[in-house]
């Protein structure tokens, strides 16, 4: 008989192993990766594309381009698309990144040769009809001027915009003269010279005939270029930028800066930094300004790396009358770590959260797939995500306070406010 009253032993574990990947090279130079391990009859299958906002010549012609693949095909109008695929039971999901737009299909294994041919369509033979982008284009005008009244949304673009500037790729958002730019023919012309595949990715448990029935599928397709396009310049905005809004009683607070990418071998160190600082619900900016001071529902702190660039932002919505304050605390918070070392008992929590937060991605085979796309994209060796776990684990924080005198310094922080 168990005794409910003891707990059970506290187990550690510092492994993280991806499953085998089955590799199929075809003549094109196409590349498909087979993950298995899928226990449910579910299957995805996804296309990744080199046609993010890098290569875009006009602002918002990625996104849209993507979003209106499903807008009908030569033979099949958006809404038989769509009754196709509810039809099946099938999902269909675009995604669109500043590097990479993907195109997933999701679907039970028994349907997918249902399905295959539409998407396939999507893929290769959009009609961007006219009608169908007008009436995008009124949607998305009618969204964006909701999302302008929003502090979090104006400050979460202007952050991007003043660390990378207007003139890089990852600067700017989307405004309304560059959606009404765009034409039907610009999307045509986008797809045509960026849409040809990159990498495809197979998740479910398949047999041999099943997979090579897909594989013939994409023998005739032709693989994309290896180009990424010629190095673009940043040249930032201001350190500092507000902008008031008289009408509201909320503020957001957006500080960033240019960061590591993910093959810096200082990567793993800032990871662990981030995290510490306001990766999880007990992060010294959790702590600070949510518990103690009250001043917010939440804050977090994120390192996000791009293929080209990288950005570490610290975000926050706070009642506009402690805005002077949350801002203090934060960068209070900062100068902490760069000159007072850490505890060991408050290091090994951050630690352990950190690192079972990536083991408990493994129980789900979609998210496995996504490390292992990542690895592939990012050109990181096979146990990035071990070697990441185990520095974690070996870290000590006189070396967290090292990192964060070499990142952490709260006036190189690119600062916006709206509200």
């Amino acid at each position: 008989m168990f005794d409910r009253k003891i707990a059970p032993p506290f187990s550690k574990t510092s492994s993280l192993t991806l499953p085998e990947t089955t590799q199929i090279d075809l003549p094109s130079g196409l590349k498909i990766h087979h993950i298995g391990g899928v226990q449910q009859n579910v299957l995805k299958l996804e296309l990744v594309f080199r046609a993010g906002k890098w290569f875009e010549p006009k602002i918002g012609l990625s996104n849209f381009t993507a979003q209106m693949l499903e807008k009908g095909v030569v033979n099949k109008s958006s809404t038989q698309i769509s009754e196709i695929f509810d039809q099946y039971g099938a999902h269909l999901e675009k995604s669109s990144g500043f590097d990479f737009v993907s195109v997933s299909i999701y679907a039970l294994k028994n349907k997918i040769k249902a399905v295959l041919p539409i998407f396939l369509d999507i893929i290769s033979s959009p009609t961007f009809l006219d009608k169908e982008w007008k009436q995008m284009q009124s949607i998305t005008l009618q969204n964006l001027r909701v999302s302008e009244e929003k502090t979090g949304y104006l400050a979460s673009k202007y952050i991007r915009q003043n660390i990378f500037g207007l003139s890089h790729p990852y600067g700017p958002s989307v405004e309304e003269h560059h959606i009404k730019e765009i034409t039907s023919n610009d999307l045509k012309d986008y797809f045509g010279s960026n849409f040809n595949i990159h990498q495809i990715y197979l998740i479910g448990d398949l047999k041999e005939s099943e997979i090579n029935s897909l594989v013939d599928v994409f023998n005739p397709f032709p693989a994309s270029k290896s180009n990424n396009g010629e190095r673009k310049t940043s040249v930032g905005g201001s350190l500092n930028y507000h902008l008031d809004k008289k009408n509201s009683i909320q503020s957001s607070i957006r500080m960033g800066k240019k960061s590591l990418l993910k093959t810096d071998p200082q990567y793993f160190d800032l990871q662990i930094l981030n995290h510490f600082l306001g990766g999880f619900f007990g992060s010294r900016l959790m702590k600070n300004i949510r518990e103690e001071k009250g001043l917010t529902y939440g804050i977090s702190s994120s390192l996000n790396s791009f293929q080209n660039e990288s950005m570490l932002a610290i975000g926050a919505d706070v009642d506009k009358v402690n805005l002077k304050l949350a801002i203090k605390e934060i960068k209070a918070e900062l100068k902490k770590l760069r000159t007072n070392e850490i505890g060991e008992q408050e290091l090994t929590l951050a630690k352990n959260h950190f690192i079972g937060s990536l083991q408990s991605d493994m129980a789900n085979p979609f998210s496995v797939a996504e490390k292992i796309k990542s690895i592939n994209i990012f050109g990181l060796p096979k146990d990035f995500y071990q070697q990441l776990i185990d520095r974690v684990d070996q870290i000590t924080p006189s070396e967290i306070t090292q990192t964060a005198e070499v990142h952490f310094h709260e006036d190189s922080f690119f600062e916006v406010t709206v509200g």
